[in-house]
């Protein structure tokens, strides 16, 4: 992120804190949400689903980034009944227990869109499987075995991006935005996963040049704590859902040559981006909760 689209999420914040002033008294019987960016292609349907406001009655505001969120959280108030602000955890959990304000228990909305358990449900539905079908089995199997390939090649780069929050906070200065795991990834499909040669802790320095030094006991300590934890809930959410996108990519592919199901599926044709899939999304319980103690019936 450089320094102009810091200065631009700054001004999305502000801005967003200065409509919502204005507009507020028009807004007295509506559901009011704060959001980060494209969050809201996740949340609007579970909003609507679990508070009772329709789609008609649902105010949102993109704040630019989590920080955003966070500064109108603060400047608006945290008690207001009809008031919801949505962050990511990222790397770094915010600490910020209120009652409006919700944050997700994994990196990133992203996420909750990479699980073996949202897969399925997309798999089953948009190549027409049934859950018994060995197809279905298959399928399932070999993504979570390229999931934990995946996963094995990513972690030192996840680590290392943690360090570069937790330990010295230079996150924002790393110019993120339009990386793309094919600069460490050479192949991602459902048969196989390839990292590219001579892929090290110094690609990461030269692939991100504004980046902070890193200690080696703390990085090798940060990746040795990955090595156990739930990656795929932990790892930047991006990476997990460009993951995604090349596996379906491959699938479709695969599918359309005759090559990898018993028998070609008809009619697929999905362009996997976050408000086409949203529906096969995982949804936490602590969502479930969250939204619901915003009922319109409350």
């Amino acid at each position: 992120m450089d320094l102009e689209m810091v200065r631009g999420a700054r001004k999305s914040s502000v801005v967003a804190y200065t409509r919502y002033c204005q507009e507020k008294v028009r807004y007295k019987d509506c559901l009011v949400c704060f959001f980060e960016g494209e969050d809201k292609k996740y949340y609007l349907s579970r909003i609507v689903q679990y508070t009772g406001y329709d789609y008609e009655h649902i105010i949102s505001y993109e704040c630019g980034g989590k920080d955003g969120v966070i500064y109108n959280y603060n400047k608006i108030g945290k008690n207001i009944g009809n008031i919801a602000f949505f962050i990511d955890r990222d790397f770094i959990p915010s600490g910020i227990n209120g009652f409006n304000l919700y944050e997700t228990p994994c990196y990133s909305i992203e996420n909750l869109y990479t699980s073996i358990s949202a897969f399925r449900r997309l798999i089953i539905t948009e190549f027409g499987l049934n859950p018994d079908d060995d197809d279905t089995k298959k399928v399932c199997c070999d993504y979570e075995k390229r999931q934990q390939e995946f996963h094995s090649i990513m972690l030192p780069l996840n680590a290392w991006l943690e360090c570069q929050r937790t330990d010295l906070g230079n996150y924002q200065k790393l110019s993120l935005a339009d990386f793309k795991i094919n600069k460490i990834i050479s192949k991602a499909d459902i048969d196989s996963i390839e990292i590219r040669p001579n892929i090290s802790v110094d690609t990461y320095y030269q692939l991100f040049p504004e980046a902070g030094v890193v200690d080696n006991e703390v990085l090798n300590n940060k990746i040795e704590f990955y090595k156990h934890a739930n990656q795929s809930m932990l790892f930047r959410g991006k990476f997990e859902f460009e993951f995604l996108q090349n596996i379906i990519k491959s699938l479709v592919l695969k599918n359309k040559n005759k090559e990898y199901f018993t028998t070609k599926r008809k009619a697929v044709n999905i362009q996997v981006s976050l408000s086409s899939i949203s529906t096969y999304a995982d949804t936490p319980d602590d969502l479930i909760c969250f939204l619901k103690q915003h009922s319109s019936f409350t």
